[in-house]
């Protein structure tokens, strides 16, 4: 009964064709019949010689060969529309989620994007277990796009995205939001300690040299901090306090260019070197 119910499933989904292929079955097995009625009718079975009966016999055989045949293929060519629309929807479904990720991904560096980003922070603001925000703005990138052009550039980008990856935990998210500016969103940070240790690491991140086309580059950050609720409860006043923080790390000139510049907590009632 399930493999019967599944065939009719299957025949009602692809009505046009089930139904060219029974009027094709029909119309054969109607023809069959016809012509073996016709000879049947010509002469009696009583007066048929012995080999004549047996020829009779050959066509009922034969006609129940060709109706199994016929009914055979039915059921073949059903299996084979559903396989092929299992096909399809399993093409449609990851085409869909390969779409939906490069919505969701930046297109150089396979980081989130800024959407993405605003959209697990939010989710993440929902939860109430305390977030952190930090911006990162890259310190000597503008002098690697100038001198060594912009493919130059796009490797130290990639090269920077992958170490910010390595640097962060396994529960927060790195996000490029464009240009050489990068976030994360920190889950479960609590104290100014906690927000002074993932800064750091991904300080830690930037320390060797990268290196593109035989030339070693050398970058640093600027990394801003904001913490809720104490700087914010929303993407935005989140965002607007880290940008702030980050802007104030970008003043403290560092004693060697392109060394990691300090990190700086959100202003909010003081500041804080982080």
């Amino acid at each position: 009964m399930p493999a019967l119910k599944k065939l009719l499933r299957i025949i009602r989904r692809h009505p046009q064709t089930s139904a060219f292929d029974l009027s094709l079955a029909t119309v054969a097995m109607a023809t069959g019949i016809t012509l073996a009625m016709i000879y049947d009718l010509e002469q009696l079975w009583s007066e048929m010689p012995p080999r004549e009966r047996s020829i009779c016999k050959e066509e009922v055989f034969a006609l129940i060969l060709l109706f199994v045949i016929c009914a055979t293929i039915f059921v073949w060519r059903r299996l084979l529309e559903e396989r092929q629309d299992a096909a399809r929807w399993r093409k449609a479904e990851r085409e869909l989620r390969e779409q939906r990720s490069l919505a969701m991904a930046d297109p150089l560096t396979g980081l989130a994007n800024r959407r993405e980003f605003l959209r697990v922070l939010e989710s993440v603001l929902a939860e109430n277990v305390g977030v952190s925000v930090f911006l990162l703005d890259l310190n000597g990138f503008k002098a690697i796009n100038d001198t060594f052009g912009h493919a130059a550039g796009d490797e130290v980008l990639i090269n920077v995205a992958a170490r910010f990856r390595c640097a962060a935990r396994s529960e927060d998210l790195v996000a490029r939001l464009g240009g050489d500016e990068f976030a994360v969103v920190a889950r479960s940070i609590t104290t100014l300690r906690q927000a002074r240790d993932i800064g750091h690491r991904f300080i830690e991140a930037l320390a060797d040299g990268i290196e593109v086309n035989g030339n070693v580059h050398h970058v640093g950050a600027a990394i801003g901090v904001a913490t809720s609720p104490r700087d914010g409860t929303t993407p935005g006043t989140l965002l607007q306090s880290a940008d702030a923080a980050m802007y104030a790390a970008k003043r403290s000139k560092p004693a060697i260019p392109r060394r990691p510049i300090a990190i700086k907590r959100s202003p909010g009632k003081n500041a804080h070197p982080v």
